[in-house]
């Protein structure tokens, strides 16, 4: 049958005189020319053969020059490459790396070993055991790399290597005692000759610390160091404990605590004090009549020097602007606050605006705008008290009435603030006022009758208002204050504005020789030598029948018969009275009857 198929350490036969146990193919020379697995073709004086090349975990049978993979079962070696993890096989050398077939010397040495005078491999001294550790390494040194490497002084440690402490093997130590460590890394704690961890942790918290040591609240990485506790404003680790600065002697006890915070005699444990600033600067930890006046841990002060944005505790519950409690609630609140549904709340306006947002019960006092409190409302109030309804000066027992009103205002059946009638307005005139009355007072009072009216004052006329009108009917005034005179439904004045004539008086009425501003003009006459107000006409004495011509003319003046208007007397007027009332002037046949500047009459006339 075929080599290949055959059984195990059956054999090949490849010529007539040798049987080839391990060969599976002979090949064209009579000799073997592949072997079976777990068998190397080799060489031989005789031609090529099968040589063992397989491992167990019981035995090795490599060939030279092959190694052992770490393989569970039956499996073939593997040609040393020098970077194998295992021994190469090299005839009688031990710990090669790689083998020399012709020398049967090793061409290399397993890592940690080097040759000596006999070209063997022995193993080095202070070098990283094949398991990468420190057992090979001299005290107060640690490996820090593979296998072979030379170990490091144990002041280059990287966490959790371990250092070689006369044999021990002691994790993260820096400097040895004998077989004990006395100097750690930062984050550890020296703890009867070993190193403890002492870091904030991958939470980064105190909780991960040793005992009376505490994480820096700046601390960002997990090998950031736990810190003694000494004079720090965080928790210590205490145990389970809260509120300690530092540790105790014993288990589980505080020596100090943190500022609000008192020891318990009995217990040793930090307890809250009372009657302190909470943990947010405020005052519901107080006693009820107390309030938090600085930040946590000061003492509670009493309300009564309470100052405005501040809470005062009254029975657990806290307000604001409160100064006085009652039980558990607030009695009196801070000037400027009122007490409303039992808080208290804000009653400011701007002086001299609306009360509107005034409390009720409250108004906005007189000013120019100002920021200022409402004041509480009272008979003498000058101004409209906040009562949820208009125009009240005090405020009703039942909601949105008034108790009294405010000038010019009465209360009508509903307890309303309704206007007065016949008063003067908010600008103190007239225009509330009744027909023929008048304000000669301000706003709210009563209107008086327009026959009191003064110059100037108005009468109210049917919805109008008459200036210097003393009796007025359906909006037309009927009779002027005296000095007045009626004229389109006005009353005009009938004074003289200066003493050189008479343009303010009235037609028919002329300023007497020296008379002031404001004198009252008076009816024309011959008997005053002034000049009369004409309608246009000048240098009249006394107004004619017709509007604008004269009747008499002032001395030095003479009428015209034609225009009826009186003309300057010159040296050439002629036939005309003289200045003695005399006829020198008068034409022949003409006498003088009258005065200065009259015309001449004819002599015939004299009986």
């Amino acid at each position: 049958m075929p080599c290949e198929t055959m059984k195990q350490h059956g054999g090949c036969h490849c010529n007539s005189t040798r049987k080839m146990f391990e060969c599976m193919i002979c090949g064209p020379n009579l000799d073997c020319a592949v072997c079976k697995f777990g068998f190397l073709l080799v060489s031989l004086s005789i031609g090529k053969d099968c040589a063992a090349n397989y491992c167990t975990e019981d035995e090795t049978q490599c060939s030279n020059g092959y190694y052992c993979p770490e393989v569970r079962g039956t499996t073939e070696c593997l040609k040393c490459s020098g970077t194998q993890p295992a021994p190469c096989k090299c005839f009688y050398m031990q710990n090669c790396l790689t083998c020399n077939l012709d020398s049967k010397m090793c061409d290399l040495c397993l890592p940690g070993f080097v040759k000596n005078r006999e070209n063997q491999c022995v193993a080095k001294t202070n070098v990283c055991s094949p398991q990468q550790n420190s057992d090979n390494c001299d005290s107060g040194f640690v490996c820090l790399g593979k296998a072979g490497d030379d170990c490091k002084n144990c002041q280059y440690l990287t966490i959790d290597k371990q250092c070689n402490c006369d044999g021990n093997l002691i994790e993260n130590c820096l400097k040895c005692n004998g077989k004990l460590c006395r100097q750690c890394p930062i984050g550890f704690l020296l703890v009867s000759g070993e190193c403890i961890p002492n870091r904030c942790g991958e939470t980064i918290s105190t909780q991960n610390c040793l005992s009376d040591y505490y994480c820096p609240k700046e601390s960002t990485q997990i090998a950031s160091p736990c810190l003694k506790c000494d004079t720090q404003q965080q928790e210590c680790k205490c145990g389970n404990l809260q509120h300690c600065q530092t540790c105790g002697s014993a288990v589980d006890t505080c020596s100090k605590c943190f500022y609000g915070y008192e020891k318990s005699p009995s217990t040793q444990h930090c307890q809250l004090k009372t009657n302190i600033c909470d943990y947010a600067n405020g005052s519901t930890i107080c006693f009820s009549g107390n309030y938090c006046k600085d930040s946590f841990g000061d003492p509670c002060v009493s309300c009564t020097n309470l100052t405005e944005g501040q809470k005062c505790n009254c029975g657990g519950k806290v307000f604001l602007q409160c100064l006085e409690c009652s039980t558990n609630s607030c009695a009196k609140c801070l000037y400027g606050y009122f007490l409303f549904n039992g808080n208290c709340v804000e009653n400011i306006c701007f002086s001299g605006g609306s009360s509107n947002s005034c409390l009720v019960g409250t108004y906005c006092p007189p000013g120019s705008g100002e920021k200022v409190n409402c004041i509480e409302c009272s008979a003498s109030s000058p101004d409209i008290c906040s009562c949820g309804a208009n125009n009240c000066q005090t405020c009703g027992s039942i909601q949105n009435t008034c108790g009294s009103c405010i000038i010019g205002y009465q209360l009508d059946k509903d307890n309303q603030c309704t206007l007065k009638p016949n008063i003067c307005d908010t600008n103190n005139r007239s225009s509330l006022c009744n027909d023929n009355y008048y304000c000669k007072s301000t706003f709210g009072n009563s209107c008086s009758s327009c026959g009191q009216i003064q110059q100037g004052e108005r009468c109210r006329c049917d919805g109008s208002e008459i200036a210097n009108c003393i009796v007025c009917s359906q909006q037309k005034c009927q009779q002027c204050l005296s000095g007045f005179k009626l004229y389109e439904n006005t009353c005009v004045t009938n004074m003289c504005d200066d003493a050189a004539g008479p343009s303010k008086c009235f037609i028919g009425f002329q300023c007497p020789p020296g008379s002031l501003p404001g004198t009252q003009c008076q009816e024309c006459s011959v008997n005053i030598n002034s000049q009369c107000q004409c309608d246009g006409a000048q240098n009249c004495h006394t107004c004619g029948e017709i509007d604008g011509t004269c009747k008499d003319c002032l001395y030095g003046y003479k009428m015209n018969e034609n225009t009826l208007q009186c003309e300057k007397i010159t040296d050439s007027t002629k036939n005309i009275c003289d200045d003695k009332n005399m006829s020198s002037r008068c034409d022949s046949q003409q006498f003088c009857i009258g005065s200065y500047g009259d015309s001449c009459l004819s002599c015939s006339m004299i009986s």
